[in-house]
């Protein structure tokens, strides 16, 4: 993990504003294309079934982008916690973080945040939380490299509610990492 900077445009309640806010320009358009065609040429000779179908494809699109994003903020958000655990040995975690990044740095090799979640999943009471973000972390995965392959996440269905709904559980059941949730 490398340092790096970070802006509250990164944080999960940062992109549920902008999530939100697109959602609403998407809506707003669609219902003026519905009205007058004419001057979209992008619809224009489509039928209603058709523009509904196109702008179906928009909302699903905007919904992995921002899931996407969500659980990237999410594992900033961890790493950061990670970062200032590495510089305390003063709780379990903390010398568990420390002993980790000792290792890897030792070895020439990078901390994975899977490896990361797996000190927070043996120390932690909320397990199950932490199983949950990394199925989530998974997803991402699948999103992030195209969606070629199948998406082996162990979650069904995801979309930024129920993104955020996992990253919610998580940060609610580990209170002193510092994020800001919706």
């Amino acid at each position: 993990m490398t340092s790096g900077s970070s802006s509250k445009a990164d944080t999960p309640a940062a992109i549920w504003r902008y999530y939100e806010r697109v959602k609403d320009c998407i809506e707003a358009r669609r219902r003026v294309v519905l009205i007058d065609r004419s001057t979209h040429l992008d619809y224009a000779g489509l039928s209603n079934p058709e523009i509904e179908d196109a702008f179906a494809e928009q909302f699903e699109e905007l919904d992995h982008q921002v899931t996407c994003a969500l659980i990237a903020s999410f594992e900033a958000a961890v790493c950061r916690d990670f970062r200032t655990r590495c510089k305390s040995r003063k709780t379990a975690i903390g010398r568990k973080c420390k002993d980790l990044y000792k290792r890897k740095k030792q070895a020439d090799e990078r901390v994975t945040f899977v490896e990361v979640l797996d000190i927070w999943s043996g120390e932690s009471k909320k397990h199950k939380v932490t199983e949950e973000l990394k199925k989530l972390y998974r997803f991402r995965h699948w999103l992030a490299h195209g969606r070629w392959f199948p998406q082996k996440s162990g979650l069904a269905h995801v979309d930024p509610e129920r993104a955020l709904e996992i990253g919610e559980e998580f940060f609610h059941a580990h209170p002193d990492v510092d994020v800001e949730v919706p």
